[in-house]
């Protein structure tokens, strides 16, 4: 790390003296030094790559970037930094109407990674480990065990749990996550086409459904109109077919529909978590987590049945770890739907099921 500043220098008594150092990963010191203004042309996931091996100096095994599958683009960097031009580029980034997340995780590695990547990595051939965590009205002890439980045991149990701000499909609803209107407009032939669309209604994380039918959300498009302008003229060949067909690359516009990306961002947001637990390092951003929530109404607490509506998988967004007394973290948890349970606890609601 660099240290960037230092903070609350204070003297407390002769011999001792505190401060608080802000630091930032190199690559981040570097990116301040340079500005980005030549022109770019390919896959978003290799240009990002390019950059920060170019100008970050990062190497490989710093690095995780997803490079198969994500849209082609062209353009001149706007005069930017190499993070902001990185960042830049995520914008416009789509992976099968999957959206990208550029971040960093604990261990200094730099990721570009698609939703859709990340749940692959869990599930497919080269399955990551993810770990389970429960959320009990208390824990029981064993009789005539020496020790309560290890740390194996421990580091399974969340010590608080509660929901973040954007908890709710109304946010979701605002920005058209079930439907909603795309306006194109063409600027090299006058063309002004919309197109209504209804977005996906399974999880990406599980089989459950993202909203209920019986809402119809899907009927209201106009709760969110995305506006998109395209040059279908742009980049031409020296030697067009005739005056009405291009040829050539497409611009960064081009054939690019932000709608059914943004959909998706907006349905994590709408379904949040927060827990806290014992630190592990091993624990990092991107990764699947599986939350066991018990109720609490039960009198027999070990046999307190699972809340069908919180329990299942989360993706992790955010980590906060706390040094203080003891290691613990908090943990910003998202997914983008839960199943409909009656008040019996029946589960009545999950696609293909």
């Amino acid at each position: 790390l660099r240290i960037l500043e230092i903070e609350g220098f204070t003297r407390l008594k002769p011999g001792m003296v505190t401060y608080v150092l802000n630091c930032v990963s190199q690559y981040v010191y570097e990116s301040n030094k340079k500005i980005l203004t030549d022109s770019f042309n390919g896959s978003i996931g290799t240009l990002i790559k390019n950059i920060a091996t170019s100008d970050l100096n990062l190497k490989d095994d710093q690095l995780d970037i997803q490079t198969e599958g994500v849209n082609i683009v062209k353009g001149i960097y706007p005069y930017t930094k190499p993070l902001q031009s990185m960042r830049w580029l995520k914008g416009y980034s789509d992976h099968s109407n999957s959206p990208l997340f550029l971040y960093q995780t604990a261990d200094g590695v730099l990721r570009f990674k698609s939703l859709d990547k990340m749940i692959e990595e869990f599930k497919g051939e080269k399955k990551i480990k993810y770990f389970t965590y429960s959320y009990r009205p208390s824990i029981r002890v064993e009789e005539n065990k020496e020790s309560p439980y290890t740390y194996n045991e421990e580091r399974q149990y969340i010590t608080a749990l509660g929901s973040t701000g954007g908890y709710s499909k109304f946010v979701a609803e605002m920005e058209g996550a079930m439907a909603s209107n795309t306006i194109t407009v063409d600027i090299g032939k006058k063309n002004v086409t919309p197109l209504t669309e209804q977005h996906n209604k399974e999880s990406s994380l599980e089989t459950v459904k993202t909203f209920a039918d019986e809402e119809k959300y899907t009927e209201n498009y106009n709760s969110r109109i995305y506006y998109i302008s395209k040059n279908s003229t742009a980049y031409l060949n020296e030697q067009p077919d005739d005056e009405n067909t291009t040829t050539g690359d497409k611009n960064l516009m081009e054939g690019l529909n932000r709608s059914k990306t943004l959909s998706k961002l907006a349905m994590l947001k709408s379904h949040q978590q927060s827990i806290k637990v014992p630190g592990d390092f091993s624990i990092k951003v991107g990764q699947l987590l599986q939350l066991n929530i018990h109720n609490s109404y039960e009198q027999e607490l070990d046999a307190a049945p699972l809340d069908n509506f919180t329990s299942g998988k989360y993706l992790i967004t955010s980590i906060t770890h706390d040094f203080n007394k003891q290691y613990t973290q908090v943990i910003t948890l998202v997914r983008d739907g839960h199943p409909k349970v009656e008040p019996n606890g029946l589960v009545t609601e999950k696609v293909n099921g």
